[in-house]
């Protein structure tokens, strides 16, 4: 593996719409794709923890994201979704094997393109295909009176908000995204690769029963799923990250060829 400190990952991930590193042979390619609002920030840890396993990494920023709110007005989780498959396709042709990586809504992304696109494996991290709030039931109609809803604040305030991503909704941009939704909630029993799904019990974002609707729904044979004693969403930022981590790299290790 090439030589490469935390810190020059780190600084590669940090502002960057992508970050990869190139290694010499045969190569397993991770692609990571953070969540709806965020940033490459929330994975950049576990990025530069594969790297430092000889893993070629990639985190693709979403269209609309890490400018400001606004941006993300008018733009289509279809344009989500194709920024993902282009990086995906990118991966294939530089590695021997493929594993998509997915928080958040990036978990949701991935199981879509599971079902199009032939890869090694699919890990989802706090992933939606459903959301309970009782306030989205009202979406089509508050967004023409409401622009933005105001999150609660940052759970890690060591990082500027520039970083962990938007402090605010724009609410035509959450129709967006509960259209993705829908739409991959559908497509799931057609997910047949190996899948891992990781948790938090007590996510106070995204319902874990998100997790066992995905374990259920799907057909693969080859699945996992792993609840953590966990309240964050972001689990890659949480007092959980080193598990989350090595749960990551074991179900890739597993099903690697290259890596065993």
């Amino acid at each position: 593996m090439e030589s490469v400190t935390f810190e020059e990952i780190n600084s590669l991930f940090r502002g960057e719409k992508t970050g990869s590193f190139t290694f010499k042979g045969k190569k397993t390619g991770c692609v990571l794709i953070h969540g709806f609002t965020g940033t490459p920030w929330t994975l950049e840890e576990l990025g530069a923890f594969l790297v430092q396993r000889n893993i070629l990494v990639s985190i693709p920023l979403l269209p609309g994201h890490g400018t400001k709110p606004s941006d993300l007005i008018g733009i289509s989780w279809k344009e989500w979704v194709e920024v993902c498959r282009l990086e995906v396709e990118k991966m294939q042709r530089r590695c021997d094997e493929v594993f998509l990586i997915g928080l958040s809504m990036g978990g949701t992304i991935a199981l879509l393109l599971a079902t199009e696109i032939v890869c090694n494996g699919v890990i989802t991290l706090s992933a939606p295909v459903t959301l309970s709030s009782f306030v989205v039931k009202l979406l089509p109609f508050l967004h023409f009176f409401i622009r933005y809803w105001k999150k609660k604040p940052f759970s890690f305030p060591s990082s500027p908000p520039s970083q962990i991503g938007y402090d605010r909704y724009p609410l035509e941009a959450v129709l967006e995204f509960i259209k993705l939704l829908d739409y991959v909630r559908n497509l799931l029993v057609e997910v047949n690769c190996p899948v891992l799904v990781i948790h938090g019990k007590d996510d106070r974002e995204i319902n874990s029963l998100n997790a066992e609707l995905i374990y259920n729904s799907i057909s693969s044979t080859d699945k996992q799923k792993i609840i953590l004693d966990s309240s964050h969403h972001i689990i890659t930022k949480s007092a959980d990250k080193e598990m989350v981590e090595k749960e990551v790299f074991k179900f890739i290790r597993s099903h690697s060829a290259i890596l065993k």
